[in-house]
Formats: structure tokens, sequence, C-alpha cells
């Protein structure tokens, strides 16, 4: 190789590099976006789950109260 040659390929060398680093962000970006798809979607499962046993404890709690009105207004025997 002559020194223009070489001159030329150091001279890109900069640029190449940049362009591999933008690749490789831009990758990483696309990787962590999907992490965070996941994690809002288990989020939003976690979310479900706890409305779920919210609503199962207060019809529990209402339940409990029934009975315990129930027994309350039981005549002793």
């Amino acid at each position: 190789m002559d020194q223009e040659t070489i001159g030329k390929i150091a001279a890109a060398l900069p640029l190449i590099f940049l362009i591999g680093f933008m690749i490789y962000y831009m990758w990483h970006l696309k990787a962590s976006g999907k992490i965070n798809e996941k994690l809002l979607a288990a989020q939003s499962d976690l979310v479900a789950e706890t409305k779920r046993i919210a609503d199962q404890q207060e019809r529990q709690t209402v339940a409990l109260e029934q009975i315990a009105s129930a027994i309350a207004t039981r005549s002793p025997s």
C-alpha cells in the first residue's frame, strides 16, 4: 500500500468507528425497548392481579360483616 491509500484509510477510521458505534447504540436501544415492553406487560399483569386480590378481600370482608351481623342479631337459645 502506498502512503496515499494509508492516509485515506486513516482519515476514514473515525467515521467507521462512529458508524459502528451508532449501529451498536441503535441495537442496544432496540434491545432495551423490548425489555421495557416486557416490564410494562409484567407490571400490567401485577396491577390486574392486585386489583383481583383487593376485590376478593372486599368480598370476604362483606361476607364476614354479614356473618357477624347475623350472629349479633341472633337470639340466645
